[in-house]
């Protein structure tokens, strides 16, 4: 893992009139997805979902993309999004679900490669 898979999403479009909806749906299912490390096993037998960025260059740029978002207008609308576990030198970010995300974003423009998932409303 770390790193050595791509299952990251770039953005995802909602239309407006279903958007809070839909918000709300997908972050119980990113909520319920499990954190840790690749060897970490939990309650149901399975084994990490998201695990943790390659290095503390990728922590940084994941912070940005949040810390711009918000300064725009965004907000992260699951519990604990964006915050890194495991101590000051760890590189395991919960996922972290910006909404409304626009166009003048960085986020919107640029590929996280990160667990931070843009959601974009649209008419």
């Amino acid at each position: 893992y770390n790193g050595q898979r791509c299952t990251a999403l770039k953005i995802l479009f909602a239309p407006s009139e279903h958007a809070a909806a839909f918000v709300e749906k997908f972050v119980k299912k990113v909520e319920a997805i499990t954190t840790g490390l690749p060897w970490d096993t939990f309650e149901d037998g399975g084994f990490s979902k998201i695990t943790p960025l390659p290095n503390q260059k990728r922590v940084s740029y994941m912070k940005k993309l949040i810390e711009d978002a918000v300064s725009k207008g965004a907000k992260v609308v699951n519990k604990d999004g964006g915050t890194i576990v495991g101590g000051a030198e760890s590189t395991l970010m919960i996922p972290a679900v910006l909404y409304p995300v626009t166009n003048d974003m960085d986020v919107y423009h640029e590929e996280q490669f990160g667990p931070v998932i843009p959601i974009v409303a649209y008419d």
